[in-house]
């Protein structure tokens, strides 16, 4: 089979990982584009719809999000599927995995987004308890 398959992420990102483990899985072949992640959110507007990586073109279709792209590998290749057969089950799972991966990756999100302020209050702590010289040992 001659599918078209590009997925657009980055490294470390696990719903990426996750959308290369998934194709790899089915023995669909894909091309990998790495996008910066300090510009992932202007890429991603300027080609699809929305911000958010993985983002995939699927024999010229534009798909945005893991569960959209597992949906569109398995209408890709119907063996080894990723879902259930049955469309009312299909649409639950789905509806799972979208609410609790907005929760988790939100959690994590945030928790990224204050490790730096986590680690220079540490630093100032330190600073104000111990003295300048306590960097040194770092």
């Amino acid at each position: 089979m001659n599918d078209e398959v590009k997925f657009y992420g980055f490294s470390g990102s696990h719903p990426c990982e996750a959308v290369y483990a998934a194709a790899r899985y089915k023995g669909i072949d894909f091309e990998a584009v790495e996008v910066p992640p300090a510009l992932h959110r202007i890429m991603m507007r300027m080609m699809f719809a929305g911000t958010r990586v993985p983002a995939a073109r699927i024999n010229g279709h534009k798909v945005q999000g893991t569960s959209m792209i597992f949906l569109a590998l398995d209408n890709v290749r119907t063996e080894r599927p990723l879902y259930p057969a049955d469309p009312e089950e299909r649409e639950r799972v789905v509806a799972v995995f979208e609410v609790f991966g907005r929760i988790i990756f939100g959690v994590i999100r945030i928790v990224m987004w204050l490790a730096p302020i986590g680690a220079f209050g540490g630093m100032a702590y330190t600073v104000a308890k111990f003295g300048s010289a306590s960097l040194a040992n770092l």
